[in-house]
């Protein structure tokens, strides 16, 4: 299981994709932005949908997931973070956040569908 203090769905922004469409009610403990927003975008997000691979930040803390739909355009990078008392992201977390992007990918499109 994925662990974490934290997480960020970086949202991109399409004309077929609108973020009115999300049921999420943001808390301390998650929150939305969009992709492009340099303010409260993330480099490392965007790194993230560039490559359309899992990164990790250099100290393990931070972990990032494309959500990447099957024609292979990325939707949204979701952000994990863990506070600086948990232990860093072992490799065993970069596959499972890489299947959980697919499957976030599964339910996105659906939300758009209906």
């Amino acid at each position: 299981a994925l662990v974490c203090e934290r997480a960020t769905v970086h949202v991109k922004q399409t004309g077929s994709y609108d973020l009115a469409h999300m049921k999420m009610e943001p808390n301390a403990l998650t929150s939305l932005v969009l992709l492009e927003d340099g303010s409260n975008g993330s480099a490392a997000a965007r790194d993230c949908a560039a490559q359309r691979e899992v990164i990790v930040d250099e100290n393990g803390k931070a972990l990032y997931a494309p959500v990447v739909k099957l024609n292979g355009d990325v939707m949204a990078v979701v952000e994990l973070r863990k506070s600086d008392q948990m232990e860093a992201f072992r490799p065993a977390d970069l596959h499972t956040a890489k299947v959980m992007g697919r499957h976030i990918a599964i339910f996105m499109d659906r939300i758009i569908e209906s």
